[in-house]
């Protein structure tokens, strides 16, 4: 067995590298399976005083496999480059993952930001027409400026079961009857997020408003693929972008880092797009007059509350070390 673990591990570093790891292996009938995993770094840096650089990993798993018989002979080995793709698509799993942690953690946010609140017209729209009239039809539907982003919008919230379809167009689904009795209690009710959000300004806010708020709250939870790739909203994109620059690294992390704003551009040009300063600074004004960030001596700091939601969202997945024992 200890000949058979040897000529694995030498097979795994010649033919994958040190970035490829493997399970202890498993009896199976007449072979022995080496599961391969990886431990893949990152580098999170934090303007802090003083500044610190880490090196963390994201675990992925069942990434392929070697199988060897008894005779320590190699049966089956998974090809280079579908080790390669898969460590890919884990990574983009995780990257999907984690930004839908964010936006579950944000969403109650998010909604206040007014670049976001110009692109959800069409869907305040929509809601405010429910609201007044208890149906909206298609003939109301069809006069929207973009007919097929209106029929998106409908579509989304009667996936969600918010609007039921009928013969003349849509009217109030289950989901809207159960947003409505906590858009009706958020004023008493302390301990809802929402109320946390919006205590500083309760009078100006009836229960329509923040019925309003919640939908598309919750809309944004449960659709924000669809909103973020299919719907390619740029505008809300980039503050979605933004945040989630912030938001991941300190996930990884586990704690909240503080950025320089040049770091933040710095991160935008590197896995987004190549833009001026100037193009993300309203978007990250926006995130802090809503709560999500703030700037303090000349640095961005996150919302403390809002992580520690994150976190309780995403167990804990990664180890650190410090970035100069690997120098």
């Amino acid at each position: 067995m200890a000949e058979i673990e040897k000529r694995a591990n030498k097979y795994r570093l010649q033919n994958y590298g040190n970035l490829v790891m493997s399970d202890p292996p498993i009896k199976e009938e007449n072979k022995w399976i080496f599961n391969l995993k990886s431990a893949y770094p990152k580098i999170v840096v934090d303007d802090g005083d003083p500044p610190i650089r880490e090196l963390f990993f994201i675990n992925l798993n069942n990434i392929g496999k070697l199988v060897y018989n008894f005779d320590g002979y190699l049966l089956d080995s998974t090809p280079r480059g579908k080790i390669t793709d898969r460590i890919d698509d884990f990574l983009n799993v995780w990257e999907n993952r984690v930004e839908k942690i964010i936006i579950k953690a944000c969403s109650n946010n998010l909604v206040f930001s007014p670049t976001i609140a110009h692109f959800l017209a069409p869907l305040r729209r929509i809601i405010s027409t429910i609201t007044l009239m208890g149906r909206i039809s298609n003939i109301e539907l069809n006069k929207f400026p973009n007919i097929d982003r209106a029929y998106e919008w409908v579509t989304i919230l009667e996936s969600e079961n918010i609007l039921e379809k009928t013969d003349y167009g849509y009217k109030y689904g289950s989901m809207w009857s159960t947003l409505y009795g906590r858009a009706n209690k958020i004023k008493e009710d302390e301990k809802d997020e929402f109320h946390q959000i919006i205590k500083n300004n309760l009078m100006s806010f009836t229960r329509d408003t923040i019925m309003h708020y919640i939908i598309m709250s919750y809309v944004f939870q449960e659709n924000y693929s669809f909103i973020k790739e299919v719907m390619r909203l740029k505008g809300i994109n980039r503050v979605l972008n933004i945040n989630n620059l912030y938001y991941k690294p300190c996930i990884q992390a586990e704690k909240l880092l503080t950025f320089k704003p040049k770091t933040i551009l710095y991160n935008y040009q590197k896995f987004y797009s190549n833009i001026k300063f100037s193009g993300i600074s309203n978007a990250i004004w926006e995130l802090v007059t809503i709560g999500l960030l703030e700037f303090k001596n000349e640095k961005i700091i996150g919302n403390e509350e809002r992580f520690e939601k994150m976190l309780e969202l995403e167990p804990s997945r990664s180890v650190s070390l410090p970035l100069t024992d690997f120098v």
